[in-house]
């Protein structure tokens, strides 16, 4: 016999095993090498993951696609040692990252050359996603100090900033701003109609007045042609402007130009009255648009200030003395929660109503950890929330329960959809990662805010999950492309044990 087909005859043996054991059918890579890393055998995932033939003969060294020199020779080296081992391969240039697993093939009859299977995991997105998170948080480490400063001197700003829009707000509208009530959003879309209407009346009238000479006297032709262009607008705006943000700056433009032309004319030659009337109408509404965009900004510094404040206190959370565990009511932790996005919660118009007042469920461990953790999730949750049809104002809800092992904190709003790619991939908890629909009407964010709650409540021995789904009955497939442009019922629920 051929002494080369002799020493073929092992590992034709061994490939039919191969071929016939259940592992071939895993979603796994199995391979086997010479001690020269000489591939002899690779199952259909290996070959897909190395970019490898779908058939025939394999002509590969696995000791090659080692990203580092040596590699293949150091797995062989701890061969004998059970367990895993963390592979980093180049294929063609694109970074793999392995689980590997190798073994000795037991000696054939007449195999002279020793031969290992491998056994591989493909876990290259996770662990590049941890590469990132680690490699943040080192950053993050080295920076503490630093940034602690900075966030606490931006917070400062803002608390600067925010009373000056409320004292702003106050000048411009003191009524408003002691009724909440006439501070919804649909009482200041009403006001401002009512204004407008008013300033239509009044413009009407100017143009109206004085006959021709006079009126020439009072003001140039091309601005009253230009103020008589300006009550179309006035009368059909909401059907102009279908975006109402949009709304209150075109208002505000067109007011300007009103008062404009309304204090170029000459004295004398136009109804003092009228003209006052005019002016007064005028200066109304764009206090008014005025009014709410301060009012929205001030939403806006609120909003800034909280993540801030949540992200300086995440960012500190290793240098500052620790609290000591201890044993703490779910309630406590909520109502905490919810007093200090108190003002948040006024100032983006919506009601949080607390379902489940539980007040004897008890959890161990660290407080203030917990506390930012819940906080995080109600304040995504009125940052995320749409006003609610059929309601006065949008609301998110929270609810806390236990069973015999675990206790529950869930936090629902009706609003921004979570993708279920999102959610499936994990990569809703990915540090810095922000959903693709959470930026619509400018919302601002870290991206840390569910990493963060998840961390804490994995600490504690539990775990956080998301759920989103359409919040109609009767909605479009998620195969249309307005599945993601209707209102989602999004859950979050963090689980921790009860105290013992």
């Amino acid at each position: 016999m051929d002494p080369g087909e002799t020493r073929r005859q092992p590992i034709s043996q061994l490939l039919s095993q191969l071929e016939e054991t259940p592992l071939i059918h895993l979603p796994m890579c199995i391979y086997v090498a010479d001690g020269e890393g000489r591939v002899v055998y690779a199952n259909r995932e290996t070959r897909a993951l190395l970019e490898l033939p779908a058939r025939g003969p394999v002509d590969a060294s696995i000791a090659e696609l080692h990203a580092e020199p040596g590699g293949y020779a150091a797995l062989l080296a701890r061969v004998d040692r059970p367990g895993k081992t963390l592979v980093h391969l180049k294929v063609r240039g694109r970074d793999v990252w392995l689980e590997h697993y190798l073994g000795r093939v037991p000696d054939g009859e007449s195999q002279d050359t020793p031969l290992y299977v491998g056994c591989m995991v493909d876990i290259t997105e996770d662990h590049v996603a941890a590469a990132r998170t680690a490699a943040l948080q080192e950053t993050v480490r080295e920076m503490t100090f630093d940034i602690g400063q900075i966030l606490h001197a931006n917070t400062s700003t803002l608390v600067m900033v925010n009373q000056t829009l409320l004292a702003a707000a106050r000048s411009l509208e003191p009524e408003l701003d002691a009724d909440h009530e006439a501070c919804r959003p649909d009482r200041l879309e009403e006001r401002m109609a009512e204004r407008a209407t008013s300033l239509v009346s009044a413009l009407s009238r100017l143009l109206q007045a004085g006959d021709a000479q006079r009126r020439i006297e009072a003001l140039a032709p091309e601005r009253w042609e230009k103020l008589e262009g300006l009550l179309p607008m006035l009368e059909g705006y909401e059907e102009m402007i279908p975006v109402p943000e949009m709304r209150i700056s075109a208002l505000r433009a067109v007011t300007g130009e009103i008062l404009r032309a309304c204090r170029q004319i000459e004295p004398g030659h136009m109804p003092k009255e009228v003209v006052r009337d005019t002016l007064r109408a005028a200066s109304d509404l764009e206090r008014l648009t005025c009014f709410i965009d301060i009012r929205s900004a001030r939403t806006a510094v609120i909003q800034m200030d909280t993540s801030l404040a949540s992200l300086r206190d995440f960012t500190t959370t290793e240098i500052r003395t620790d609290d000591p565990n201890a044993r703490f009511t779910l309630a406590g932790v909520v109502r905490e929660a919810i007093a200090h996005l108190a003002e948040f919660a006024r100032a983006a118009r919506v009601e949080v109503v607390w379902r489940n007042r539980s007040e004897d469920i008890e959890v161990f461990g660290n407080r203030r950890d917990v506390l930012r953790a819940v906080t995080n999730l109600i304040h995504n949750a009125i940052k995320y929330s749409w006003k609610r049809e059929g309601h006065e104002s949008p609301w998110i809800a929270i609810d806390i329960s236990d069973d015999e092992q675990v206790a529950r904190v869930e936090v629902e709003n009706w609003g921004v959809p979570v993708e279920q790619t999102e959610i499936d991939t994990g990569l809703v908890f990915h540090m810095g990662y922000r959903g693709k629909r959470s930026k619509d009407r400018g919302r601002l964010g870290t991206g840390i805010g569910l990493t963060d709650s998840k961390r804490v409540a994995e600490a504690h021995g539990g775990s956080l999950g998301v759920t989103s789904r359409p919040a109609r009955a009767h909605s479009p497939e998620p195969t249309d492309r307005d599945y993601y442009r209707q209102p989602f019922l999004t859950k979050v629920t963090m689980i921790l044990p009860l105290a013992v």
